[in-house]
């Protein structure tokens, strides 16, 4: 029988550095497989020695959630990311989030990752079309981009596609229903009637 667990982040916080009883050094989101002793360190780095016998486990399995393919919630991204940092990317908007998570995949920082995704879901759920209207589940929006060629002073934007907004952050192309991540500054609702989505 193998034994999986994977180190997390809240365990390096502390500074310390978690041997398996082989003595080879653990590091961040790594699987430890078939170990019998490990170290574990409390947030308040008090030290846990805890004893893993596989043969008496059962299916017992620790695992942390893959945020590359699983969306974290909202209150672990403002604990991952401190409060006041998450306020602050909320207030920048969905597309600074986006940026930063798509810095955090870059850098192979999976907690980072799933928070800054988190964060962007909430802040498009905060935002508001044209019309000042928060988005609605089923409504077709078009996605518009400022102008760079406008005058000074005018509002002209530039017509992009179409989506349905699908509720928790996710767009859908109008026209196949496929989830999208369309480029938009500001979204134009659409009178084209709401489905359920």
């Amino acid at each position: 029988m193998r034994f999986a667990a994977v180190l997390t982040r809240s365990v390096l916080a502390c500074g310390c550095a978690p041997r398996a009883a082989s003595g080879r050094p653990l590091a961040l989101g790594q699987p430890i497989l078939d170990i019998h002793t490990v170290v574990l360190y409390n947030l308040d780095c008090t030290i846990q020695k805890t004893i893993f016998d596989p043969p008496h486990l059962g299916n017992l399995t620790m695992a942390t959630p893959n945020y590359w393919r699983e969306p974290m919630n909202e209150s672990t991204a403002h604990s991952v990311l401190s409060p006041a940092h998450a306020a602050w990317c909320l207030a920048q908007g969905p597309a600074y989030c986006a940026s930063r998570a798509h810095g955090a995949w870059q850098a192979n920082l999976m907690d980072e990752y799933g928070a800054y995704r988190a964060l962007e879901r909430q802040a498009i759920g905060e935002l508001k079309d044209t019309e000042g209207q928060l988005l609605e589940t089923g409504a077709m929006y078009c996605c518009a981009l400022r102008s760079t060629r406008a005058v000074a002073g005018s509002t002209r934007l530039d017509l992009g596609p179409l989506v349905r907004y699908a509720g928790n952050g996710r767009f859908l192309d109008a026209d196949t229903l496929e989830e999208t991540s369309p480029d938009w500054d500001v979204l134009v609702r659409q009178v084209a009637p709401v489905i359920p989505l």
